[in-house]
Parts: C-alpha cells; sequence; structure tokens
C-alpha cells in the first residue's frame, strides 16, 4: 500500500507542534524593578522604575488603545487580593483606603499626572484619548520606564469614606512601588509590588569638648629657689620656666642697742665716794641708768662701776 506525500507531512507537522513549546501570553512574566531598594530618610530621593512584560490588550499594530497602568509609591496589604482586581460585593478587598493607599487626597485624579512625578501614568500605546497627558508608553512587549520622586518614608493621606487625615510613616510599615490599571481598567497581570525600605539615619559622633586647663598651682619660694608643684601622677616639682626669681627674703634681725661702755674712776685709798660720772656714751642723761656695782679693791685701790643690762633699754 503506497501512502501519499502529504500523510507524511502532516504527520511531520504535528510532531514539530508537540516538541516546539508555545510562546508564554503576553503580561504572564511582568516583572516590576527599581534601582534601588534602600532609601535615604533623610529627604527626597529619585529611583528609576522599570516595567517588563507587562499586559497590553490585544490591538491592531499601530492603533490606539485606551488605559495604561498608574506607578506609586506607598502601602499595600500583604498577601494576594490587595488590588482593584480584586474587588467584589462581599469584603472590602481592592478599595483604596483599606488595601492600598498612596500620597495623596483619597486617591483622586488630581494627583495621577507626571507633573510633581510623585507618581506616573504609562499609557499602553502613544496615540489614543489619554496617551497625550504623558511622555510614557509602553512599547509592543508590554516595556516601559519612568522615573519616580519618593518625598521620604513619611507621607499623608486622606480616608475617601471618612475624610479623615492619615499619616504613614514607612520605617514602621512595609511600603513599596507598585501598579495597577489605570482608568478603571483593572489588571490583576498588571498589579505588581516592590518593597522599598530607610535606611537607619545617620547620626554624628558627638562633639568632643575642648579639654579644660586646671588651675595653676601657686609657686613656692624657698631660700630664693622658685619651684612648682608636679603634674597628677608625678611626683618631681618642676622648676619655674617663666618670669623672674622671687627675690630672696632676708632673715629677719634684731636690732641691739649698744651697751654703754663701762666707766672706772680712781677713789683715795681712804674710802671716799668720789662723784660717779653723769653720762655714758651714746646716751641722753634721762635715758641713763647707771647702777653701781661691786665694791672697793684694797690691793688696787680702786671701785669699779659697771653699766647694769637689766633688760630696761
Amino acid at each position: 500500500m503506497t501512502r501519499s506525500p502529504s500523510v507524511f507531512l502532516m504527520a511531520a507537522l504535528a510532531l514539530a507542534a508537540l516538541v516546539v513549546p508555545s510562546a508564554p501570553p503576553v503580561g504572564a512574566e511582568a516583572a516590576l524593578a527599581v534601582s534601588s531598594a534602600t532609601l535615604s530618610p533623610d529627604g527626597p530621593s529619585t529611583i528609576t522604575v522599570n516595567g517588563r512584560g507587562y499586559l497590553v490588550p490585544p490591538h491592531v499594530a499601530g492603533s490606539s488603545v485606551f488605559g495604561g497602568v498608574y506607578v506609586f509609591f506607598g502601602w499595600v496589604r500583604p498577601g494576594a487580593g490587595w488590588g482593584p482586581s480584586s474587588r467584589n460585593a462581599v469584603n472590602s478587598d481592592g478599595q483604596f483606603g483599606i488595601t492600598y493607599h498612596y500620597p495623596g487626597e483619597g486617591g483622586t485624579g488630581d494627583l495621577r499626572d507626571d507633573g510633581s512625578g510623585a507618581n506616573r501614568f504609562v499609557a499602553f500605546t502613544p496615540g489614543g484619548i489619554d496617551a497625550g497627558s504623558t511622555p510614557f508608553h509602553m512599547d509592543d512587549a508590554g516595556n516601559w520606564s519612568v522615573a519616580l520622586n519618593i518625598a521620604g518614608p513619611v507621607y499623608r493621606w486622606s480616608d475617601p469614606f471618612t475624610g479623615a487625615a492619615a499619616s504613614v510613616d514607612c520605617r514602621s510599615v512595609q511600603c513599596g512601588v507598585f501598579t495597577l490599571g489605570a482608568h478603571g481598567r483593572p489588571s490583576r497581570t498588571n498589579e505588581r509590588f516592590v518593597p522599598i525600605s530607610f535606611a537607619a539615619p545617620s547620626v554624628a559622633p558627638a562633639p568632643t569638648a575642648a579639654p579644660v586647663p586646671s588651675a595653676a598651682a601657686p609657686s613656692v619660694n624657698v631660700g630664693g629657689i622658685t619651684t612648682v608643684p608636679a603634674r597628677p601622677g608625678s611626683t618631681t616639682p618642676r622648676p619655674a620656666t617663666s618670669g623672674a626669681a622671687a627675690p630672696t627674703k632676708a632673715p629677719a634681725t634684731e636690732t641691739v642697742p649698744p651697751v654703754a661702755e663701762a666707766t672706772t674712776t680712781t677713789v683715795p685709798a681712804t674710802g671716799a665716794e668720789p662723784a660717779a660720772s653723769t653720762s655714758a656714751p651714746g646716751r641722753s642723761g634721762d635715758d641713763q641708768r647707771v647702777r653701781a656695782s661691786g665694791s672697793a679693791v684694797p690691793d688696787q685701790g680702786v671701785v669699779r662701776i659697771e653699766a647694769a643690762d637689766d633688760g630696761s633699754f
């Protein structure tokens, strides 16, 4: 039995279809990345955000497609079901202020622009009724890149249900960069989140206090040599290194008045007492005190009269 060539051709094509894997659908490998995942807490930062393989609605090449994605910095509830694609009539999944939020007034459209760079709108295609409002567009493979400004670790937002203002400190809760469908076109494939952390605040070293000089100890002069007490921890006195040497103090002396010179008078041997001298060298008559002392010396025939030193000078 002869088989036609067409049978073999069909069999070969079927085998090739089993061996060659089919290409993944667009959006199946959507990924979000940032240029820096750790930012400074001391001020604003600008990072680059890249999207790869985002899902773009099917369209004819070169035609315009309405919608795109928003790029935000903020908070999302951990786990699945935080994005708008999870909204339902049973719970609050996918609701702004409950499962996600970002800086601004209740997530209103006035923040969804590219003027401040705090959030971005990336359009699916360059054309369309809203594509002209942004310079950021996806290519046909769903790739895109934007610069995003982050003011710091703390931001405020308003609850759309109560109007109450709330503050979020991203050093206490996990914040990050995330994307979600824009213009009311939710897309679970395009809901992506990348965590962002903030470094510990830099602490300046405590200033070192200038050394305070100790009070100068008084110098001591002994015998004309001036010394300064030793420094703490030293036992050797230091000689004075400046200033004139202290004058040597003369030892105190006591002036002693001169003692009156004794006067000797020759008297006759008969024992008659002669008149005593009425003056002594160096003294006036009022201060002179002369006391006869001793007795006649028979063998010399004289009487010695001495000026008494009775301590009354």
